[in-house]
């Protein structure tokens, strides 16, 4: 969600710097100067793009990032909740054809084990605290 979000502010910085700087040149007279304007333009709009995703993941433990992986069959992602007060990260699966097993974690990565109303309830009860990272993205 983060990255979606530096792509949106980046966007939107080189577009009102673009629009400025068009309003600009048009009182600029000297040939020179435009020249310097555009190159500019071109310069902020290369460094405002994006050259990679990357994803951030600084305090995320091993045992969870284990799961990332380039495989995306099944549609695996991996987020952090908040149910039953406490944080859980979870590693599951959205493919509907798939038949596979969602991994739990506690915020120190240690494996939590649920039982199947635990499981149900969780689902149900769950909150979005941060999509960690989601197969393609």
């Amino acid at each position: 969600m983060s990255l979606m979000l530096t792509r949106q502010r980046n966007s939107l910085v080189a577009f009102t710097v673009f629009i400025t700087l068009c309003t600009y040149q048009t009182t600029i007279k000297n040939s020179m100067k435009r020249i310097w304007l555009w190159l500019g333009i071109v310069a902020i709009a290369l460094s405002a793009c994006d050259k990679k995703n990357e994803l951030l993941l600084d305090g995320i433990p091993d045992s969870v990032k284990q799961h990332i992986t380039d495989n995306c069959a099944c549609d695996p992602q991996i987020g952090l909740f908040r149910w039953n007060e406490r944080l859980l990260y979870v590693h599951w699966f959205i493919g509907p054809a798939c038949n596979t097993i969602t991994s739990y974690y506690d915020k120190k990565g240690n494996p939590v084990e649920l039982t199947s109303n635990e499981q149900n309830a969780f689902w149900e009860e769950k909150e979005l605290v941060e999509m960690i990272w989601v197969c393609g993205e």
